[in-house]
């Protein structure tokens, strides 16, 4: 199960055949386009994290990164 701070959720089959999604996000969407960016950028397995203090970003050197927020 997929859960977000503003009530998003999404819960997905065990073999992944199915998804069921509520809230105003598409959670799951979003998770297979995150796996087909993955996928597409070579399946890395090494990633760098850095911290600024307001944000952690994530990259893996090919092109592949995302932001998160501080906690």
């Amino acid at each position: 199960m997929l859960v977000d701070s503003a009530g998003s959720r999404a819960e997905v089959a065990p073999d992944g055949s199915q998804a069921v999604e509520w809230g105003p996000r598409a959670l799951w969407a979003q998770a297979e386009a995150v796996h087909a960016r993955w996928t597409a950028a070579g399946r890395p397995a090494v990633y760098e994290v850095e911290f600024d203090g307001h944000r952690i970003r994530v990259a893996d050197g090919t092109g592949l990164s995302w932001e998160l927020p501080m906690t």
